[in-house]
């Protein structure tokens, strides 16, 4: 499933912290020390990409540049989901799930052009 590059993500070592419960109110949730960013800064020089040929075309070889990238998407609606999945948000330890990307990046091409 293709994704957009607006798309929100945490890098996958984000770790969730408790923060300490005041007494007022409904308990406090677990949550991550820094935002979520688009999924083309999550790009840096240390992403490698390979380059790939997966089939012959009409017009000779189909041939990218490809890079593997693990995040943890978190959006409303992952959050959601992922909080549906524990039993409720209660019950949710607020560890956003681990997912695998194929980032595409022609030589030519400055930015990533497919997640």
């Amino acid at each position: 499933m293709a994704v957009e590059p607006k798309e929100v993500a945490r890098p996958a070592g984000a770790e969730p912290h408790l923060p300490p419960y005041q007494g007022l109110g409904p308990p406090t949730l677990p949550r991550y020390r820094e935002p979520p960013r688009p999924l083309h800064q999550l790009i840096d020089q240390e992403t490698r990409f390979a380059d790939v040929t997966w089939r012959q075309g009409s017009k000779g070889a189909m041939t990218s540049r490809f890079a593997v990238l693990e995040v943890r998407p978190s959006g409303k609606q992952a959050t959601r989901t992922a909080q549906e999945r524990a039993g409720g948000r209660g019950r949710w330890d607020g560890v956003l799930p681990l997912r695998t990307l194929l980032v595409e990046q022609p030589e030519e091409a400055s930015q990533p052009t497919g997640y």
